[in-house]
């Protein structure tokens, strides 16, 4: 089981109290869960050493003097990087000085006291504490004390059935939101915590009787029953307090961690950002990620302001700088006032409520914008306000409706709302000088606990009026889905043909579209995977998307998630609002954060008109075939190592002319290769006179022959043959057909006529090197990165659908002459360098040399494909790229 916080913490006290110079370094990694197995392994290795290097943990030294120099010189070898050394420990058993290599970061401390820092050692437990924006630290600090409590409460307590979860949830709720109300004005100042530690005995034993009469208090309005001990808080209500749960049991340090809690400034929390770290929090599995997944504002930004928050922010601005009375001025802004109290919004898989928060905090602030400027236009000043009324906010929690499929996250969605509203309501009061009181809370049952997938949305927001769904709806490949994802995707996909493949985001999209019919002042805004965008995934699910009058408003174009978190999570995404048409409007594209104006905006996230690149069985330009490679079906009999090889051929001479090099994806962009055997039929009898190949054959047949597949156990007549053969014995162009997403090209090279292709790659037979020039170009990369797929993050290669679909420019004989000048050069610098793909290829180490000449053949490339699309302007990023080819590619089509 993995080790918790609190035990990492309770462990390293007890070491903090004896410590033993000779095993430190080993009783320290115990500390942090590492197995026995390794540190006796350790033990061993480093006998009498004063140095202990631990791969992908830690380098420790002990030394006399010097600690920090000895530091700075340890952090500067080169053997951290190929040890995946994390820290760098170095101590005199009284001081300790460490670093965080990851993290860039250094920690001074006696050596007794190392508990009292133990969350900057946590990567040694496999758990990276997220290192937050300033204003974050207070999230990050409740949210660990936090852990701690629910880790020392589920020692005394059990968490396993529904129920028990569900109580667990519901309590965690009461007692975030009990925090909170005495530091912010809810309660009296420290009400909550002082309740606690004067009723409280030493041992704890009466906690959950304390606490359980507390909440029955706090919700009860009439109070001459109830005890004097609870009766100065006042009634909550909101249903928070209104279900009976089983209170947890508490003991002596589960009562101090409380009281820890308690101790916190809990006003300086940001809802947004602490509800899905306490989310982390109660989720052990995703606890070592804690704050690295949250949607950050920023990116909760790109879905909001595009889809709703511009426009009304326009609007605003627009009625202040229109020229007309100042009362006809009110009179609109009095009206966009009674707009926003109007708006519905819906996150259908709101986690923690991050979307709902935000873009309640912004109306809010908007609102406040539009009543200041209401006050200053009517000529109000305070004393007025004092005579006829402050100004009533409109906007209400009751606007906000989510669904989420985790009960615990739905409970702190609700909580957060709240609590943000209070946060809200103390702004307006510092503004306007009177507020709604915050309590008590107001009921509400806009967030559902549920699947999306499989809940009516109109029984949870009704589509009338002006309504907008957002959110970032979780991502899972095809591959990765259990069989309950599946079965969602069935209930709302099935009309789809091979729907089996999609991402199961995919289904939001199609539950959005299904909603949105219904109601033309809808609109819909996702974060989602940008695979939903590419490759094969766009003609299974858009065709069905963008129909019935449904068409892309606006998108992100693909970016690297991020948030505050230092290590940020490292998925790509788009963000994609759907509308209903408008054919006259401008879309917009944001690229890089750039916004760019469109006509239409296709499901490939490019400024052309909508059209889906099918698979072809045949190239429509007029180049050579492109081909799978040589498949061996052969249990690995026919593949020999080069030591296989050089070994046979030393004994059997004439074994060479039965041997050829074999060069898979993997060989082709390492610069390494295999070798197979490789007999034609005729030569059958004459190899097989060689015992080291006929014993392979004999081998190979046997594999074949104990297949289930009939088509395989047929292959065991041709032992000697691979399974699958294109092999033509010409020089061909290799293309492999999964590589990395960071290198700027398509892996790609020439092999003679005795080098023989495995099947992960693509082969162009006799291919011109002028094909070369335009395959290995941005303008062709662009292209595969749009409408190939995706093997996780990797890009993958389709034939039929990367390169038989690829729009091949005119090209006279001079401009041939130059792209096959330009392969030359490639293949040459390539040479000189004597580097692999992988080492020319690496964006880090790319040569400047190459990467001269790749850059001037892309604008060679460029420039051509701008003169045959008749564009004045040059193509200068990959937007472009993609628009011209998707016009090349529909007159193509048109040509058929």
């Amino acid at each position: 089981m993995k080790i918790t916080y609190t035990e990492v913490h309770d462990n390293l006290r007890q070491l903090s109290a004896s410590i033993t110079p000779e095993s430190y370094v080993y009783d320290l990694l115990n500390c942090f869960g590492t197995a026995k197995a390794s540190l006796t392994r350790l033990k061993k290795k480093f006998a009498d050493s004063d140095e202990v290097i631990s791969n992908g943990q830690i380098h420790f030294k002990k030394a006399s003097s010097n600690l920090e120099q000895e530091l700075d010189v340890l952090s500067q070898q080169k053997s951290l990087k190929k040890n995946k050394i994390r820290f760098v420990f170095v101590t005199d058993f009284k001081t300790v000085f460490a670093r965080d290599v990851k993290a860039d970061d250094t920690i001074q401390l006696k050596i007794e006291e190392l508990h009292d820092e133990f969350e900057f050692f946590l990567p040694l437990a496999g758990m990276e504490r997220a290192s937050l924006a300033s204003e974050s630290v207070a999230d990050a600090k409740a949210a660990e004390k936090m852990a701690k409590l629910f880790d020392l409460l589920k020692v005394e307590n059990a968490v396993e059935t529904e129920e028990q979860i569900h109580a667990m949830n519901v309590f965690l709720s009461r007692v975030l939101f009990c925090f909170f109300a005495e530091d912010t004005g809810i309660f009296a100042k420290d009400q909550f915590t002082k309740t606690l530690g004067s009723l409280s005995h030493d041992d704890g034993s009466n906690v959950h009787t304390v606490m359980a009469e507390l909440f029955s208090v706090l919700d009860t309005i009439d109070r001459e029953n109830c005890s004097n001990n609870f009766n100065s808080f006042p009634y909550v209500n909101g249903g928070l307090f209104a279900e009976e749960i089983s209170v947890p049991r508490f003991n002596t340090r589960s009562l101090r961690a409380l009281i820890e809690c308690g101790s916190l400034d809990w006003s300086a929390i940001n809802p947004d950002i602490f509800g899905s770290m306490i989310q982390a929090v109660m989720d052990v599995k995703k606890r070592s990620e804690m704050g690295m997944h949250y949607t950050s504002v920023q990116n909760i930004m790109k879905v909001l302001s595009p889809l709703f928050l511009d426009k009304l922010t326009e609007e605003y601005l627009q009625i202040l700088d229109t020229d007309v009375k100042d009362e006809t001025k009110v009179k609109n802004l009095k009206a966009l006032c009674t707009r926003l109290s109007k708006i519905k919004i819906g996150d259908m898989a709101c986690g923690s409520g991050n979307f709902l928060i935000i873009a309640y905090k912004e109306l809010r602030q908007l609102e406040m914008k539009i009543l200041k400027a209401i006050r200053h236009l009517e000529g109000a000043d305070d004393q007025m306000n004092l005579m006829f009324g402050a100004p009533q906010c409109g906007i209400s929690l009751g606007q906000f409706y989510g669904i989420e499929y985790d009960d615990f996250a739905c409970s702190i969605a609700i909580l957060s709302l709240w609590l943000v509203e209070h946060q809200m309501n103390q702004q307006f009061n510092e503004e306007f000088g009177a507020s709604e009181a915050t309590l008590p809370l107001k009921s509400f049952n806009n967030i559902i606990h549920g699947n999306a997938l499989r809940i009516d949305w109109n029984t949870v927001m009704p589509n009338e009026g002006e309504v907008y769904i957002v959110g970032n709806p979780p991502f899972l490949g095809a591959r990765w889905q259990e069989p309950s994802h599946k079965e969602d995707l069935s209930l709302c996909c099935k009309h789809i043909d091979k729907y089996k493949n999609l991402d199961y985001v995919c289904g939001w999209f199609v539950v959005a579209k299904s909603y949105m019919q219904s109601n033309n002042a809808s609109k819909a805004a996702f974060v989602s995977t940008n695979s939903i965008v590419q490759g094969e995934s766009v003609p299974i699910l858009w065709p069905h998307i963008l129909q019935g009058g449904i068409e892309i408003g606006f998108c992100h174009t693909s970016f690297k998630w991020s948030n505050n978190a230092k290590y940020n999570a490292g998925v790509t995404c788009v963000v994609i609002g759907l509308q209903h048409s408008a054919p006259q409007s401008q879309k917009l594209i944001f690229d890089n954060n750039i916004k760019n104006l469109a006509s239409n905006i296709n499901a490939y996230l490019v400024d052309a008109p909508d059209q889906y690149i099918y698979p072809e069985a045949r190239p429509l330009s007029a180049i050579p075939p492109m081909v799978f490679g040589n498949m061996p079906n052969d249990g690995g009999f026919l593949i020999l190592s080069p030591e296989e090889n050089e070994e046979i051929i030393s004994i059997h001479p004439n074994a060479a002319k039965f041997i050829k090099k074999l060069v898979g994806s993997k060989e082709l962009i390492s610069g390494e290769h295999r070798y197979c055997l490789w007999i034609e039929d005729e030569d059958v009898q004459e190899a097989m006179v060689i015992e080291p190949i006929r014993e392979r054959i004999q081998k190979v047949r046997e594999y074949r022959s104990a297949s289930k597949r009939a088509a395989t156990v047929k292959l065991a007549e041709e032992s000697h043959r691979f399974g699958e053969v294109r092999y033509k014995g010409v020089p061909s162009l290799f293309i492999t057909r999964v590589s990395s997403e960071n290198r700027p090209y398509i892996p790609m090279d020439f092999f003679d006529k005795n080098t023989i292709s495995g099947d992960r790659n693509f082969v162009i037979n006799d291919a011109p090197k002028y094909l070369f020039s335009i395959l290995t170009s941005k303008m062709h990369y662009d292209w595969v990165k749009a409408v190939g797929g995706r093997l996780e993050t990797r890009i993958s290669y389709i034939n039929k659908v990367c390169y038989n679909t690829f729009p091949i420019p005119t090209l006279t004989e001079s401009d041939k002459e130059q792209l096959e000048e330009y392969a030359h050069k490639i293949i040459r610098e390539r040479l000189l360098n004597g580097g692999t793909i992988a080492e020319l290829y690496d964006p880090k180490k790319m040569p400047d040399s190459l990467k001269n000449i790749h850059c001037a053949l892309d604008t060679f490339v460029d420039s051509l494909y701008q003169k045959e699309a008749n564009r004045t302007k040059p193509l200068t990023k990959g937007s472009e790229r993609l628009e011209v080819l998707f016009k090349l590619y529909a007159e193509m089509k048109e040509q058929q």
